[in-house]
């Protein structure tokens, strides 16, 4: 098989010979800028055309492709995963990527966008998560040979600067608890500090998630503004154990929504739901927000947001000793590095205190041999 370099409309372009005699035809390959970077790009698109593993660049615009990667996803991730993705998609990488074609989208460009970024001030997480969609999306993209290889997959993200996570010791968690002990969510806010389940958890739970025999919630679904979603991997659907304060604020709380279901008779719109309105319909998850944002406010304790209660519960079982793996399970974590990463600045504190039990002990140890 035979190429050439021919000039078109000052663009270079690769021309290769395919087929033989009456057959014979030529092919005209992308356009290059200059005529040494099209003689350096010969010899391997002649090598892989000999192959027959050449794959010819797509001239769709990212940002096309990305509505298309997108609606793909629609089944294969949560409905919460994929709003996340269309506002991630829409915010920041289709003003910032969307404008190249397919083919000519490249490893600097895609790190010039992240450089962007960080100097318009996006944290390192948000710029992470959008790394991510790009890698995922450009993966599909040469999965389906519509590029010759991910351009993504070279460029580094800057690194997560953990922020200082505020929680409250058991002082203030069950001083806050007390404050808000008269009012209807206060189920809610027990539930986030005695389970560490995040708040869309709490929001989706059903009565039938309960084993009011075992002592025993699982968590199958969350629920936020845009609706409710099954947990769709091994670590968001969970069973997670609870205390008998736990189970008699559910059992009294089933009472009550009992009690409104009787006197609403039909007009109940019952979804089974723990957390609901009073007509059984979902609560307003902005409003949850707002009413724990007053409750803390009001009973002058250190201020948190409502998921630093998730935190709280997983930094006082650490403190307590428990292994690292059951809080991990309990939280829904992807892995102990997850929690541990999340953490990591309990520990100095935790090895110190695990120093003075291990020299407590031997001590003790020391002492019988000793009589």
């Amino acid at each position: 098989m035979r190429g050439h370099i021919a000039r078109k409309d000052k663009r270079y372009y690769i021309v290769v010979d395919i087929g033989t005699g009456e057959k014979r035809k030529q092919k005209w390959l992308s356009g290059y800028d200059s005529k040494k970077a099209a003689e350096e790009e010969l010899p391997r698109i002649l090598n892989e055309l000999n192959q027959g593993v050449y794959v010819e660049p797509s001239k769709l615009p990212y940002s096309d492709f990305l509505d298309s990667w997108h609606q793909n996803k629609k089944n294969k991730v949560s409905a919460n995963t994929h709003e996340t993705y269309k506002h991630m998609i829409n915010k920041h990488i289709k003003p910032g990527l969307g404008r190249f074609k397919l083919n000519k989208l490249n490893s600097l460009a895609i790190d010039n966008f992240y450089s962007e970024l960080e100097d318009q001030g996006k944290s390192t997480a948000t710029i992470k998560k959008i790394h991510s969609i790009i890698r995922a999306s450009l993966e599909y993209a040469l999965q389906y040979q519509l590029i010759k290889r991910n351009p993504a997959s070279v460029v580094k993200t800057p690194t997560v600067k953990h922020k200082d996570i505020k929680v409250w010791d058991e002082t203030q968690m069950i001083t806050f608890l007390d404050f808000v002990e008269d009012e209807w969510d206060h189920l809610v806010y027990h539930l986030a500090l005695y389970t560490g389940m995040r708040k869309g958890e709490i929001l989706g739970l059903k009565w039938q998630d309960i084993d009011f025999i075992n002592n025993k919630i699982r968590v199958m679904r969350s629920y936020s503004k845009t609706g409710f979603s099954e947990g769709k991997t091994k670590n968001a659907i969970r069973v997670i154990d609870i205390g008998k304060d736990t189970i008699d604020l559910l059992i009294k709380r089933k009472k009550v929504v009992s009690a409104i279901k009787l006197q609403l008779g039909e007009d109940y719109d019952d979804q089974d739901l723990i957390i609901c309105r009073a007509v059984g319909d979902p609560v307003d998850v902005r409003n949850v927000n707002r009413r724990f944002d007053k409750f803390v406010e009001r009973s002058k304790l250190p201020k948190i947001r409502f998921h630093d209660m998730r935190h709280t519960h997983a930094t006082l079982m650490l403190k307590m000793g428990v292994p690292v793996k059951v809080v991990s399970e309990r939280l829904g974590h992807g892995s102990i590095e997850m929690t541990l990463n999340t953490y990591t600045h309990l520990l100095p504190s935790m090895q110190l205190e695990a120093v003075q039990t291990f020299n407590e002990n031997m001590e003790k140890v020391k002492n019988i041999y000793s009589i």
